[in-house]
């Protein structure tokens, strides 16, 4: 049983929560949820993906210190940009590829507002396709950038914005900066998002929580109730959670006291958000899971029901994993010819690891394979900062939504 809040407890067994921590014989023993599991084949044995990320650009106008993608360019040599033939071979192969359809195509960088072309022309081949028509269109930004002209093609087309603020202007311009001048972007960011709201497009927050965030958390001198009301003074409604992933002897890693200091603020961050009317991808995630009683033996869909294509239309698991060879799955020009690596994704399941099988959120757990290997160099082995983040944020989202059910 796990303690929640108050004098609630969850049964990780069968995932029910009690008034009191009943012994194991009074439980209710009805087991509804181990009876569905998602589909953890590998991405070729399928006829349709859950999403597939379409890198435009690998040049960023920022020079984030913690971006795990070496500030965009992800350790290339060059900068270089997607071209338009090379964009329309790789829609006909996903057309092939997934003959019943994407659920989301996700634009991505780089800085992928960089290219307002090739997002149009996406987006007009895709409503004329009858394979991809129906695909959710999403776009991960860094908010700089938004003329009339981007403004009405996101709207046009429907796509679904998130953009990076790390909280408030202190935090968010210490680490995200213009590569030009060093300076942060805090201001032009919530301007464009003031901007993008004033225009009719709502805008999702990718809000990465750093090392500094939380000592200074632990000193008191910040209040994650502040930073609930500047998110909700710019309107936003949703708030995608994570902290920064980094090597373990990087400076941006996490020490012991750290690690504590995370789930604490993880904690006081997301209550705040709830009492500010802002949903938090934890909470959101715990209610899913509860509401269609379907269970993850994997961890996230990188190479299982998702795939990265390359400006060059080298095809990967993530984009996490772009230019790093032992995970090119293939070329658009050849399809997926890395079996092995894909039977290593397939097998890759939590039965197999002692850790995984006694977790208490094994059932639930999307642990993103792209942070085991920046911190532990293998896909395989579990970052521990993540998984930590993502027990502690399940629990915590159940026990916001039995308190919403009291209410």
């Amino acid at each position: 049983m796990e303690h929640l809040d108050g004098k609630l407890y969850y049964d990780t067994r069968n995932h029910r929560v009690y008034k009191d921590n009943l012994p194991y014989e009074l439980r209710n023993k009805k087991d509804e949820f181990h009876q569905k599991w998602k589909d953890r084949s590998e991405i070729t044995k399928k006829k349709h993906a859950h999403r597939v990320v379409l890198v435009l650009t690998n040049m960023c106008n920022l020079g984030c210190s913690y971006c795990y993608a070496a500030q965009g360019g992800y350790g290339k040599d060059c900068i270089n940009r997607i071209k338009q033939a090379r964009l329309e071979q790789i829609l006909n192969y996903l057309e092939n590829q997934f003959p019943e359809g994407i659920e989301q195509l996700q634009f991505f960088g780089g800085e992928p507002l960089l290219e307002p072309k090739a997002i149009e022309f996406v987006c007009t081949y895709m409503e004329s396709s009858r394979i991809l028509q129906n695909a959710n269109k999403t776009i991960v930004t860094n908010g700089t950038i938004a003329n009339n002209a981007i403004i009405s093609m996101l709207k046009k087309h429907n796509i679904l914005v998130t953009v990076s603020v790390d909280g408030t202007r202190k935090y968010h311009d210490l680490f995200r900066t213009f590569k030009i001048n060093g300076k942060g972007s805090y201001d032009l960011v919530t301007k464009n998002i003031q901007k993008f709201r004033k225009n009719g497009i709502e805008v999702f927050v990718q809000f990465t929580i750093s090392n500094q965030m939380v000592s200074d958390y632990g000193k008191g001198e910040l209040d994650p109730k502040k930073i609930a009301e500047s998110l909700k003074d710019l309107g936003i409604r949703y708030v995608h959670l994570a902290p920064v992933m980094a090597e373990k002897k990087s400076k941006f890693a996490f020490n012991r006291e750290q690690k504590i200091l995370l789930l604490e603020f993880q904690r006081d961050l997301m209550l705040a958000l709830r009492r500010n009317k802002i949903q938090d991808n934890k909470t959101v995630e715990a209610s899913h899971f509860l509401s269609q009683k379907l269970c993850n033996n994997a961890y996230c869909g990188a190479g299982l029901d998702e795939i990265t294509v390359d400006i060059n239309g080298d095809i990967y698991p993530c984009f996490m994993f772009i230019n790093k060879q032992s995970f090119l799955l293939g070329n658009i020009d050849n399809g997926i010819t890395n079996k092995q690596l894909l039977v290593e994704l397939e097998n890759n399941t939590k039965n197999q690891k002692p850790g995984c099988r006694a977790c208490p959120v094994k059932d639930i757990c999307n642990m993103c394979i792209g942070a085991n290997y920046i911190e532990n160099g293998d896909f395989r082995k579990s970052a521990k900062t993540q998984c930590a983040f993502v027990r502690n944020g399940y629990f915590r989202g159940v026990s916001q939504l039995v308190g919403d059910v009291k209410r």
